[in-house]
């Protein structure tokens, strides 16, 4: 027994190595689930970080759309891929983002990113037109802001508005003859004119205009105008528009018959009867003078079949307002859904010069601001990138407002002086009166 007992020396350290290897063991397992719970807690920060320097980005271009002027970007698309280059910043030295803001196009509705021969099915066009309800306006700014300080905005000088209705003429309860005489869409110019070299003030011009009508065939009769043919004005003829987003769209050429103008017997204004052509307003007051204060308006200035392109010309930060004006009782009581009878669809093209290439030059554009903007923004954190895209739809723009002030207030809820126009205060009215 003493003989085995000696030979059994060293047992102990047998134990001890299999014991610190088990806790080895255990402890590098621990180890492991420790580095990759620190590893896990790592990405986890970088993607929040990464994310909220995204977000950055799309609160910059934000900003940028409300306290800029229409059509805002921050970058210019210099490898012509067709998409605004990526704007680069800096939130800490470990936390890198950029982004890019898509906020012009070439027509309304903006049609790129669209293979345009997906938008007509069978000859129907409806899916290049947007949509004016009863009585609904819209208002489209005629200019862009350069991305760089001090520069000039770029002026619309060309632009052509095609519409049509999508009722039919047994619709109607009068005969579709005099769709001509019948205004529907109601449009506005506004721009401001500088006087005396720094004086500025706010003009219009403005018109009705009817539908057009068209002949389908030789032997069809006469129709009012569709998505195909569409009705339409503007500084320049339809056909004379540049890069259009399709040729299978084909507008009606109208025929100018002339207008006479004279003063009637009984009347002291001049009358002005005939036809203009689509490219001016009937009438235009002028005022004349070199300054505000020698501004006036004389006969002579007011001008009929006013040309829209000389206003462009004279005017900037020009404004596009279109009304849809169609009266609901025109259609038979067996109609429907007047509502949508009631529609106008209407689209525009934008082109950088005025009829003729007039007006051209490094201060035009044939892009506009985007009904809707499209901004992306990238963030990065150590290996973690995140991305995100908003698409957030334009305000409406209008920089004059018709308006008018009025009170409901009776006299005696009045002192004397708001009402009394010679200042002589009379006796107020006692509380039984009206």
């Amino acid at each position: 027994m003493n003989k085995i007992y000696k030979d059994n020396k060293g047992t102990a350290l047998l134990v001890a190595l299999l014991v610190m290897g088990v806790l080895i063991s255990i402890g590098l397992s621990l180890s492991t689930l420790i580095v990759r719970e620190l590893s896990i807690t790592k990405d986890f920060l970088s993607a929040g970080k990464s994310y909220y320097a995204a977000e950055s980005g799309i609160e910059m271009a934000l900003y940028g759309l409300n306290t800029e002027l229409p059509g805002w970007q921050i970058t210019e698309d210099s490898d012509g891929d067709g998409y605004p280059d990526y704007k680069e910043y800096s939130v800490f030295e470990d936390i890198k983002g950029s982004y890019a803001l898509d906020n012009r196009c070439k027509s309304y509705p903006c049609l790129e990113g669209y293979d345009a021969s997906l938008l007509g099915d069978g000859g129907y066009f409806r899916g290049f037109y947007d949509v004016l309800d009863q009585n609904e306006s819209i208002q489209i700014p005629l200019f862009i802001a350069d991305n760089q300080a001090g520069e000039e905005p770029k002026q619309v000088r060309g632009f052509t508005v095609e519409f049509y209705a999508a009722f039919e003429k047994n619709d109607l309860n009068f005969n579709l003859e005099s769709i001509p005489s019948w205004d529907i869409l109601r449009w506005k110019l506004y721009g401001i004119k500088t006087y005396g070299g720094n004086e500025k003030i706010t003009e219009s011009i403005s018109d009705f205009t009817a539908f057009a009508l068209i002949k389908a065939g030789e032997d069809d009769e006469t129709i009012n105008t569709n998505s195909i043919k569409p009705s339409w004005f503007g500084s320049k003829r339809c056909d004379d528009i540049n890069e259009r987003d399709t040729d299978e769209i084909k507008c009606v050429l109208y025929h100018f018959s002339g207008y006479t103008t004279g003063i009637t017997e009984g009347q002291i204004a001049q009358s002005f009867t005939g036809v203009c052509p689509n490219t001016t307003a009937r009438e235009y007051y002028e005022y004349s003078g070199s300054d505000l204060e020698s501004r006036k308006l004389e006969s002579e200035d007011i001008h009929y079949c006013y040309s829209i392109d000389e206003f462009l010309k004279k005017h900037d930060f020009n404004y596009l307002t279109l009304t849809n004006l169609i009266n609901p009782s025109v259609f038979k009581s067996t109609v429907g859904k007047i509502d949508l009878a009631s529609r106008i669809y209407f689209r525009i093209e934008f082109d950088d010069a005025g009829p003729g290439g007039s007006s051209a030059g490094p201060d035009s554009t044939n892009q506009v601001v985007r009904s809707i903007a499209d901004i992306t923004a990238k963030g990065s954190s150590g290996d973690t990138k995140q991305s995100i895209n908003v698409q957030i739809k334009r305000g409406s723009f209008m920089p004059v407002f018709n308006f008018s002030l009025y009170s409901t207030y009776t006299k005696k809820e009045h002192d004397c002086e708001y009402w009394q126009a010679d200042g002589e205060c009379e006796k107020k009215p006692n509380e039984n009166e009206e």
